[in-house]
């Protein structure tokens, strides 16, 4: 799905099945004692790259799973993603395989404006969906580390012709290469947070907001932060890499930390 997804040193798993970025791969050890297991849908791959280049004083082992748009946590449903609840059980399956101390959930929310049935989070369908899927992979591990949502863009490069052929300037926030807010799934994570010992949520939307707004191209080069199929760019990368620094830098504390005190964001 595009060069920014693919995995540096990756070594497949098995080299029928898992073809890179798709796939389980094994990646190179790191200088710490603890192995690392990151799963998702393309963004495992995607913001896997800064998981292994950033952490890696703390792993030993690493290994990514990535697969087509499924969310472990979400019973994803789509053309690319036919059968969500077998590709769980393939995770909850590698977990018992590959034995990691720390999860990551690294993944895009392909839905994330699902509404949220009524005022009280608890209640909603999709958030205790989320929280049964969620207890499945947290028994088997010491710590869960959560990506938390954020917008879904546009293809940027349609939106940035359409605005040059209109007149109108590129902007680093443009409101049609919003697809979908955020808001409602990253309210459920958020719930999600409070109720799960284990888990840390990690938070770059502060890393992609200038005066209120969520910014998908540079301000001043107008590079884009993501690419067609949603991932992020060099750039992007480069733009929310700070957070996988910081996760890295406050790791002890958080591998310690206990849902009073498990949301990590980006507030310098």
């Amino acid at each position: 799905m595009g060069f920014f997804s693919e995995l540096k040193d990756c070594t497949p798993r098995n080299s029928w099945t898992d073809k890179n970025p798709w796939g389980f791969c094994n990646l190179p050890a790191g200088n710490g004692s603890l192995s690392f297991l990151v799963i998702g849908n393309s963004y495992a791959a995607n913001h896997g790259r800064l998981i292994v280049d950033d952490l890696k004083e703390h792993y030993g082992r690493i290994a990514v799973h990535t697969v087509s748009e499924c969310e472990p946590l979400i019973e994803t449903k789509n053309y690319y993603c036919k059968d969500a609840v077998k590709l769980q059980q393939g995770f909850l399956d590698d977990i018992d395989t590959f034995k990691p101390d720390v999860l990551f959930l690294s993944s895009r929310y392909i839905e994330p404006n699902v509404p949220i049935d009524g005022e009280n989070v608890q209640d909603d369908v999709l958030y205790k969906s989320m929280m049964e899927k969620l207890r499945k992979y947290e028994q088997k591990v010491k710590k869960v580390f959560i990506l938390q949502a954020f917008p879904r863009t546009a293809d940027l490069q349609n939106v940035e012709n359409a605005r040059i052929k209109s007149g109108k300037s590129v902007e680093g926030h443009m409101e049609e290469a919003i697809e979908a807010d955020s808001i409602p799934m990253r309210r459920r994570i958020e719930e999600i947070a409070k109720h799960c010992e284990k888990c840390v949520v990690y938070d770059l939307m502060n890393l992609h907001m200038e005066n209120g707004t969520f910014m998908v191209t540079n301000p001043v080069t107008h590079l884009h932060y993501f690419e067609a199929l949603r991932h992020h760019t060099p750039i992007g990368l480069q733009l929310v890499e700070p957070l996988y620094r910081k996760l890295s830098d406050n790791f002890d504390d958080l591998m310690k930390s206990r849902s009073s005190n498990n949301v990590l964001r980006w507030t310098d």
